[in-house]
């Protein structure tokens, strides 16, 4: 009930992932374009995904003091073999991608998930 207004503009307060992008929103993982939009039905890309998970992850500190959006994300991404060097960051990011990155992630010692 507390996380019933969505907090971007076109994100319609029925849409089924509404409450979810709320509550991502509240915890910092996600932040949307920045001018009130989220853009619900965009292509993510790479550099959005790994935003999402490194901010997640708690390492959002490091990614902002390694460059910010999107090369500090990037760099965190390829230091702990998340992403190999190559990965366009602006690239459609396919879920198969998504699992291999979340996958990964699980296995670094030292995350402090959100909770």
């Amino acid at each position: 009930e507390e996380m019933k207004d969505v907090p971007f503009t076109d994100v319609p307060q029925g849409y089924w992932a509404a409450g979810y992008i709320t509550v991502a929103e509240a915890l910092e993982i996600i932040s949307g374009y920045g001018n009130g939009t989220f853009g619900p039905e965009d292509t993510l890309t790479y550099a959005q995904m790994l935003s999402i998970l490194i901010n997640a992850w708690g390492y959002a500190d490091m990614a902002k003091y390694s460059g910010g959006w999107p090369e500090g994300y990037l760099a965190v991404a390829r230091e702990y073999g998340l992403i190999g060097r190559n990965v366009n960051g602006d690239a459609p990011c396919p879920r198969g991608a998504v699992a291999q990155m979340c996958y990964r992630a699980l296995l670094v010692d030292g995350a402090s998930w959100v909770e």
